[in-house]
């Protein structure tokens, strides 16, 4: 049954994470007792590029491509292989920490420590030493200069790098601005051929950061380690070599000096003793010390002169194995030494020769560019959008004179207004078969907006016939025929009262009297006859008021 569960994964400073937001963080990614490392190292490359840009995601991808998961226990570090579970390791263990990260400096770009060498091995192996060093070279100053140069082309080389990775994020914030533009036609195309060059040429340059990490600045680093290791091992062993034939000397030198030495104390004493017993004036006793004494350095230095001689055949048999030894080591030394001319030179071959790659492809896919470039037509583009724009529809005719129409004063006068807006609406070059219920709702509404005006206008004329009736009737309280006794209330006989006549010869209406004035008197005579319904209007007597 499958356990599920979580892990942090770890990152660390890196220049390309600065500027993603993402150094210095961790990712918790969920795991199983199924999901292998390489399934983890998936889903920490998909937990980076959330929430990212399609080219930042493109960087997080570029960048991590040799990013491998490291377990870490207190100090020490292991690549978690392929193989293996992390989420079983964890609960194995709870106090690891895992990482994702580039390859650890002594490995490659398989990130399984194995070093893209920059000197075969083979040929290594079939290098022999012509012995250009001895005793008395100065190989420590040889191997210090060394070194020397081998660290100034890994900072070269990182400098460059740091280079390129700016340059890569420069291109990056490029091609952010340039993706906003959908131009058509052969400028389009053009444009669009610039930018993919750009593309290009990003991705030269992200090839370029990455070989100048796994080809040159890891193999190189890796070999400064090894000459350092190398010359403090050959330092060491040809001091300690030296060292046991100065003991050799010097031991040699002290028996030498001390069978010497015995040999002339015993010289003397035999001397001593030989001239005393020539003597007949010395005394036995004095003489016999002095043969004693001349017996016990003879011993001595016969004694001495063995010893002596024992080192000798010592050194001269050590001598030899320690000459051989320090021989040896100054072969390694024109090894080593070779080793790192042969790296030196692989290494600034690689660095010209990725140069050279990258302007040659670079002008590759210039020359590319350079034919669709040439191949715009400003002409033809225009043509092109023209005839994808245009329409069946003719413009509007010019305006002519035209004749007042008598039917436009009897008739209904929106009609006329509604042919004009017809005219009007002909004139906007549009396709009527799109825009057919525009045209319709625009007519509509301009009636509606014409019979509102009518209203208004027949609403305003029915107030003023009602100001003139009520002019015309007799004030309250005043003496009429059509009432009853005098100060009686009567039924007012119920006629129908026309409106005065309006137009030509048509005398104005009365006007209301006004406040506080006495009305008018009323008026005399028989009202006017009513008007047929449908019949003419009615006519006035000649000579009538």
């Amino acid at each position: 049954m499958a356990t599920k569960g979580a892990i942090r994964v770890y990152l660390e400073d890196h220049i390309v994470l600065r500027q993603l937001g993402l150094h210095n963080t961790f990712k918790t990614l969920p795991v199983d007792n199924q999901a292998t490392t390489n399934v983890v190292e998936g889903r920490m490359i998909k937990a980076m590029s959330k929430g990212m840009t399609a080219a930042q995601v493109e960087v997080i991808k570029e960048h991590c491509t040799l990013y491998k998961l490291y377990e870490v226990v207190d100090d020490s570090s292991r690549e978690v292989k392929p193989e293996e579970i992390p989420w079983n390791l964890f609960q194995a263990n709870n106090k690891i920490t895992f990482y994702f990260k580039p390859p650890q400096e002594g490995t490659g770009a398989s990130g399984t420590g194995e070093v893209i060498e920059l000197v075969d091995e083979k040929t290594l192996a079939e290098f022999k030493p012509v012995k250009l060093w001895n005793a008395s070279g100065d190989f420590n100053t040889r191997l210090t200069a060394g070194i020397r140069t081998v660290d100034d082309l890994i900072n070269i080389a990182k400098g460059k790098e740091d280079a390129e990775l700016m340059l890569i994020k420069g291109f990056e914030k490029l091609m952010l601005r340039q993706l906003t533009s959908d131009e058509k036609g052969t400028v389009g195309k053009a444009w669009t051929g610039v930018r993919n060059h750009q593309n290009q040429v990003l991705h030269l340059h992200r090839t370029l950061q990455t070989i100048l990490r796994t080809h040159i600045i890891i193999p190189a680093e890796v070999l400064k380690k090894k000459l350092e290791a190398e010359k403090a091992r050959i330092s060491k062993s040809i001091a300690d070599e030296e060292r046991s034939l100065k003991n050799l000397h010097d031991q040699s030198m002290r028996l030498r000096n001390k069978y010497h030495q015995c040999s002339e104390t015993q010289e003397m004493e035999q001397n001593a003793y030989i001239s005393a017993r020539n003597d007949p004036m010395t005394d036995p006793k004095s003489l016999t010390s002095l043969s004693q004494t001349a017996e016990k350095s003879k011993r001595i230095a016969a004694e001495a002169r063995k010893e002596y001689q024992a080192h000798l055949e010592v050194a001269q048999e050590q001598h030899p194995e320690h000459v051989q030894k320090i021989q040896s080591l100054f072969d390694e030394i024109e090894v080593l030494e070779w080793e790192r001319l042969c790296s030196v030179a692989a290494i600034l071959k690689t660095f010209v020769d990725q140069h050279e790659k990258l302007y040659s492809n670079l002008r590759a896919t210039n020359k590319q560019i350079v034919a669709v470039v040439q191949g715009i037509d400003a002409e033809r583009d225009i043509q092109t959008f023209i005839d994808r724009k245009k329409t069946e529809l003719e413009p509007a005719p010019d305006k002519v004179f035209e004749e007042w129409d008598a039917s436009m004063a009897t008739g209904d006068l929106s009609a006329g207004r509604d042919r004009h807006s017809s005219k009007r609406m002909s004139f906007f070059n549009v396709d009527q078969k799109k825009f057919g219920n525009f045209a319709k709702k625009y007519k509509k509404d301009k009636k509606d907006k014409d019979k509102d005006k009518k209203d208004k206008k027949g609403s305003s004329r029915d107030s003023s016939k009602s100001n003139v009736f009520a002019a015309q009737a007799p004030a309250s309280g005043s003496e009429s025929p059509d009432r009853g006794a005098p100060g009686g209330r009567g039924t007012p006989r119920t006629s129908l009262v026309l409106p005065p006549l309006t137009g030509q010869g048509a005398p104005p209406p009365r006007r209301a009297p006004p406040s506080g004035r006495d009305p008018p008197p009323p008026r005399t005579g028989a009202p006017p006859p009513m008007r047929p319904a449908g019949g003419p209007p009615p006519t006035r007597p000649a000579g009538g008021p």
